[in-house]
């Protein structure tokens, strides 16, 4: 991002002023749920690509979408390959089925991938803002070491949703079709529950004597006209995705499909009406039920609780709401009786540092107004809870919170956010 600064002629420079610290509103009044500033959430958590945990490399992908247009992708990881640079990709199949298409933007602009560098303890953390507002067919990401040309490890994106969610579209003429689609409409309806999906359509304007088919395709209307048919095994050229034959009569024709054993992936975004094998009218297929993004730890006990004959239980939450706001809700047991005890929201997992650093709202910037923390007080029988409010989103490298000392001279127990 540049920012312009106009002088006026004649006027000396001023100074540089030193950076302030980020300015948001924090609170224990949790407001109302207002209007979306974030379309969707989706995240993933980095591992091997056929998909077991690494016992040692860990990492977060979140993508946020935006209301309006523009997207965020975030990445943190821990404990790869220390003092390098590695490189992140967005793929358009899932981690199981070896992640191996690239996302693409567009033919002409190629695909996205970020630069990620690590430090000397193998943590590394980026985060980058895009125009592009990246599309369902995003899938996974990949993390390619420094080194290497094939990933080492793959997370699936998924989205932060409803089990149950609906998504609907109306059909339009393609322009490419040209006159073969005038005069095509109707409406479609498709309902996604567990690992079923069904799908609902009425479609009008078609021409009794030509043959047409309605399929499922991976791409938005105005991206190559829908781009091709969707596949419930990506890999597999011969798979016949989801699509049925219309038959129409009098011009009209209507229906309800769908399979009991699989549910629609992102990718399932428009669904094309074809003529004779040409696509001539598409229906973006506009997605319900998305959620704020809660991420949720268990607190299990540090070697100082241990210390202190301390039984410490209970949960942390981060909950990233659509609104732009952020809750961090702590409640534990078994803590020291009578005290305020700090809180940190910190940059790594629970098995290295203890959690590591603090979480720096700004990265670039440091003090103790530019971290994450909700103190909790304690009563006579060692219980705390408490829900703080932030007015901001954090990266995926808030990925801890830890439970301090009253001093803050030890950690106490700490739960990973996943």
């Amino acid at each position: 991002m540049f920012v312009a600064v106009l002088l006026a002629c004649g006027q000396p420079e001023p100074p540089p002023r030193p950076p302030a610290a980020p300015e948001y509103l924090v609170s224990d009044e949790i407001p109302s749920e207002g209007a979306a500033v974030v379309e969707s959430y989706r995240m993933g958590h980095l591992r091997l690509p056929g998909g077991a945990p690494d016992l040692e490399r860990d990492g977060t992908v979140i993508v946020t979408r935006r209301v309006g247009g523009g997207s965020e992708i975030s990445v943190v990881v821990s404990q790869v390959i220390p003092d390098a640079t590695h490189t992140l990709e967005l793929r358009s199949t899932p981690c199981i089925y070896g992640a191996a298409e690239p996302y693409e933007i567009d033919a002409a602009s190629g695909g996205i991938a970020l630069q990620l560098g690590v430090d000397g303890a193998g943590h590394g953390q980026q985060t980058v803002e895009l125009e592009h507002t990246i599309r369902g067919d995003a899938l996974s990401a990949v993390l390619i070491e420094s080194g290497s040309d094939r990933p080492q490890l793959c997370a699936d994106l998924l989205p932060a949703m409803e089990r149950r969610a609906y998504m609907s579209g109306t059909f339009s003429p393609l322009s490419s079709a040209g006159i073969l689609g005038e005069g095509i409409g109707g409406e479609v309806v498709v309902l996604q529950e567990d690992s079923a999906t069904d799908i609902d359509f009425r479609v009008t304007g078609l021409g009794g004597l030509s043959s047409y088919d309605l399929a499922i395709h991976d791409r938005p209307c105005g991206v190559d006209d829908g781009g091709a048919p969707y596949r419930i095994d990506p890999l597999d050229p011969q798979d016949e995705g989801i699509g049925v034959p219309l038959f129409p009569e009098d011009g009209v024709d209507g229906a309800e499909f769908g399979l009991s054993t699989h549910a629609l992936r992102e990718d399932g975004q428009s669904v094309v009406i074809s003529r004779d094998g040409q696509p001539v009218a598409c229906a973006d297929l506009q997605r319900g039920g998305y959620l704020n993004l809660v991420m949720r730890g268990t607190f299990y006990n540090l070697p100082a609780a241990v210390e202190q004959a301390l039984s410490i239980d209970g949960r942390a939450n981060l909950d990233r709401r659509r609104d732009g706001v952020l809750l961090i809700e702590i409640h534990a047991t078994g803590l020291p009786k009578d005290e305020t005890l700090p809180l940190r929201v910190t940059d790594s997992p629970c098995a290295v540092e203890e959690g590591g650093l603090p979480y720096a709202i700004d990265p670039e910037l440091s003090g103790s107004d530019n971290i994450l923390d909700p103190s909790v007080s304690t009563g006579s029988f060692g219980v705390g809870t408490r829900t703080r409010v932030f007015t901001l989103l954090p990266r995926a490298d808030a990925r801890s919170v830890v439970i301090f000392t009253p001093d803050e001279s030890a950690r106490l127990a700490c739960a990973d956010l996943r």
